[in-house]
């Protein structure tokens, strides 16, 4: 073997090693709209149409980021999937990762998983966005503790998925907060496909 095969090789095993303290390689779990549990197979709104799922997954990888994203079966329980998340997220930490590089990102129902994981990793680096996915009735169902970095986006055309600021000031641990009102016209639909107007946003936060 020449030299210069041997160091492809080692460049190519090099690449292929996690991300540890000091490399720029983000980490982000993505968790989906409850929709596609409903209708795995098609997952359609009459107002809003398809919920672009793999095109939304492939926003973030041709970020460069080292994605997670699975689909939930149907009825899943947000908080056991929550635990399901920080064991994940944990296991990075624990590879050496560094939590400034960690990010979970939730729309919809996978937003209220993303806010009850904070509660359970409590490390103020890790970064969590949270795509519409505070209520009335979230917060009186759900016992959410806020922890870490979070960042709120909400449409002002949603009248049902709102701000997060009553949750965010009943969470004693919150170590850094910003929350962002959007007016795509779109209601919950503007987190059916890919759009700039709040994946820009979240590229941000995740590489603050």
């Amino acid at each position: 073997m020449c030299m210069k095969q041997l160091i492809t090789i080692i460049l190519l095993v090099y690449s292929m090693l996690p991300a540890r303290a000091g490399d720029n390689t983000h980490h982000v779990f993505f968790l989906h709209n409850k929709i596609l549990e409903d209708m795995p197979d098609s997952a359609f709104n009459h107002q809003y149409g398809s919920y672009e799922y793999e095109a939304i997954k492939e926003a973030f990888r041709s970020r460069g980021y080292v994605l997670y994203s699975d689909e939930r079966p149907y009825g899943t329980d947000p908080d056991q999937y929550s635990w399901l998340i920080a064991k994940q997220v944990d296991s990075l930490l624990k590879e050496g990762i560094a939590p400034e590089s960690i990010s979970v990102v939730g729309s919809g129902k996978g937003a209220l998983i993303t806010m009850l994981t904070s509660a359970h990793i409590r490390t103020n680096e890790v970064k969590y966005v949270v795509l519409s996915g505070c209520n009335e009735l979230v917060a009186q169902y759900f016992h959410i503790e806020l922890f870490g970095t979070i960042l709120s986006v909400h449409e002002k055309t949603d009248e049902f998925w709102v701000s997060c600021d009553a949750i965010k000031e009943a969470s004693k641990d919150v170590y850094k907060y910003k929350e962002v009102e959007l007016n795509t016209g779109l209601k919950n639909g503007y987190l059916y496909k890919p759009m700039e107007e709040w994946l820009t946003l979240v590229y941000e936060w995740v590489e603050m």
